[in-house]
This record gives structure tokens, sequence and C-alpha cells, in this order.
């Protein structure tokens, strides 16, 4: 005799915890950053002033960013639309991303040596091969660089996570060659304000 057991299965839900707001536009500046990231898989260039303005911030609070960017109930909300994971997945499928290419090259080169030119350069690889009457032409895949870097940097600004770029700038005068009137003028230019 067999005997049936029902098992009740439970779905457990978990619940993030809820962000307390201090305004409601910092949400429509993440949700508008979320969309942002994700439709255009970070190719898309808008700063961060123009989001705020949109979402109802002042001018002048829109002309520093980094008052939103920095509070911790913002950067709450970032984690909960932009986490990381979802950051880390799309950085895989862009870290992969191809363009096609296309090159001709003279008629007496074989397929052999034009596969070899071309796959000689790093990620490339050789699709189509069509010998025409005045050159042969080979498209390949090429691995798309600039957007890959692109938006990774962006995602990373995004979460505060790229450092900030820093210039080291000095500058040399040389005093020896100039009169009273002109030192005075270089020394002028280098006082503090």
């Amino acid at each position: 005799m067999l005997i049936k057991a029902k098992a009740k299965i439970e779905k457990k839900v978990v619940k993030k915890p809820l962000i307390k707001l201090n305004s409601p536009r910092q949400l429509v500046v993440v949700k508008a950053l979320s969309e942002i990231v994700g439709r255009n898989k970070g190719k898309k260039k808008i700063t961060m002033g123009k989001l705020m303005l949109d979402a109802g911030y002042s001018l002048a609070y829109s002309q520093s960013p980094e008052r939103l960017t920095k509070n911790k109930t913002f950067q709450e909300l970032l984690e909960q639309y932009l986490p990381d994971d979802l950051l880390t997945n799309n950085h895989s499928s862009i870290i992969d991303a191809k363009s096609i290419d296309h090159r001709t090259f003279p008629l007496a080169m074989s397929d052999e040596e034009m596969t070899e030119v071309i796959e000689s350069v790093a990620g490339c690889v050789v699709q189509k091969i069509q010998h025409g009457d005045k050159a042969n032409h080979i498209w390949y895949w090429t691995p798309d660089n600039t957007n890959r870097l692109n938006a990774i940097k962006e995602a990373y600004k995004i979460k505060n996570k790229y450092p900030a770029e820093q210039l080291d700038i000095k500058a040399t005068i040389k005093f020896e060659d100039l009169d009273d009137e002109e030192l005075d003028k270089a020394i002028n230019a280098i006082k503090p304000s």
C-alpha cells in the first residue's frame, strides 16, 4: 500500500528593506540611471546634472551632482536598482562585444595569407572571404574595445567606484629672461587670490 504524502512547499519571499527616501526625486534619478544603463548598454551620454533637472532638482543643486551622489540614501537606491551583480552580468556580455569589419586585399594573396594577417590581431576572427575582379574582400569579427571600455567606465563612475582623475601639472617659468614688468605680471599670475 502506497501512502501519499503531500508536502507543502512554501515560497520564501525575500523582502528588501525599505529605503527611507529623503526626497522622491532621488528615486526618479536612480530609476533613470538604471534605465539608461540597461537599455543602452552604457553607450548613451547624459549628464547627472541633466537627470537631476529632469527629476525636479534646482539648477544650483544640479550643478553639484556630488551633493546627491554621495548621499547615503542615494547610494542605497543605486545598490537596489543597479546592483553589482547586474553590472557584473552586463560587463560580462560587454567584455565579449564584437563588431564586424571589412578589409580588401590584393588578388595575389591567398585565403590563408589573408586569414593569417587578420587573425594575427588579438580577437579577430575571419567570417567570410569573397574574391572580386579587382580585389579580395574579407569580413571578420573584431573586439569592440571602445564600447567595452566606455560601458564599464560609466557604470563604475555612476557607483562612485571609479577613481577620480588627478592631474599633477607643474609649470616652469624662466625668470632670468624677463624684464621687471614681465616679472611682476608672472608673479601676479601665480599668486593665489
